[in-house]
This record gives structure tokens, sequence and C-alpha cells, in this order.
């Protein structure tokens, strides 16, 4: 029986460490993404948007949320099936719905919660758009689908 020589590459170690690193490197980012909070109370006393008004993009400081939200009537079916789709692929890792609980045992419950800073859309669209607390920005939704995820939030 022979056995594969260690060397530089293979050694041990050397594989543990570079593994060692991915899990710290993951875990850095979990926490950093979906870092739980202490209490729901504490937010909404600290008001802790992560992204200040000076940080948004320009368009953001120029929308016409009350046309956009018009706008949903005319799409309204279109409206609920895109925000239903961008929940379960987006959202629901981490908030689940009252079938099943998402990974974050602290994620905002939709279903059960009260809303810190008002359940109307454009309070809703504030936070999907500046972060709040351990809600990360969702900085890779447009506009039109943050309200259609907000749409299909209020309508389930």
């Amino acid at each position: 029986m022979t056995s594969t020589p260690i060397t530089k590459k293979n050694h041990p170690m050397k594989i543990y460490r570079i593994q060692l690193g991915v899990f710290f490197l993951l875990a850095a980012l979990l926490n950093f993404s979906c870092k739980p909070n202490s209490t729901d109370s504490e937010l909404a006393t600290t008001g802790s948007f992560i992204l200040q008004e000076s940080e948004l993009p320009d368009y953001e400081n120029d929308l016409d949320h009350q046309g956009l939200l018009n706008a949903l009537g005319d799409r309204y079916d279109e409206s609920i099936r895109t925000g239903e789709h961008i929940y379960n692929n987006v959202c629901f890792n981490c908030h689940g719905n009252s079938d099943q609980l998402g990974s974050i045992p602290t994620a905002f419950k939709f279903w059960e919660d009260t809303f810190n800073l008002g359940k109307d859309p454009y309070s809703i669209y504030q936070v999907l758009t500046r972060g709040y607390g351990s809600m990360p920005p969702q900085v890779h939704l447009t506009p039109v689908e943050k309200y259609d995820i907000i749409n299909y939030l209020r309508e389930c």
C-alpha cells in the first residue's frame, strides 16, 4: 500500500488553515449582512437607518412615490406576482413566512410583528432602501421592485 507523499501543496495543516479561513470569512459576511439586534424596541428608539439620505443614489431623492403607487393599480396582478417572486427568492431566506420561519430568528415577521417605522408603503420603502437595524439596504432592487414587494406583503 502506497500513500501520497506530503508536499507543501497538500500538507494537512495548510488545507486546514484554508478551510478555517474560508469558514471565518463566511461567518464574518453573515454577521455583517444579517447581524441580529438586541431587541426590536432598541431599534425603535435608536432609529438606526444604515444608509443616510445623503448616501442614496440621486434617483432615490427625485422619485415620485405617489406616482409609483398609483401606477400599481394599472399592473396590480403583475405587481403581486413580481413581489411574491422577489420575496420568495430574496427575502424569504431571512424572514420566512407564517408556515416556515426564516434563517434569522430575530428577522421581522411580516405576518405578526408590529412595524417600527410605520406600515404605510413609503415607510416600508425607506427600510428596504436605507436598511434598518439588522436589515441591510436592498440596493440591488429597483424602486418598482421595492413597491412590488410592499404591495405583495400588504396583500398576503
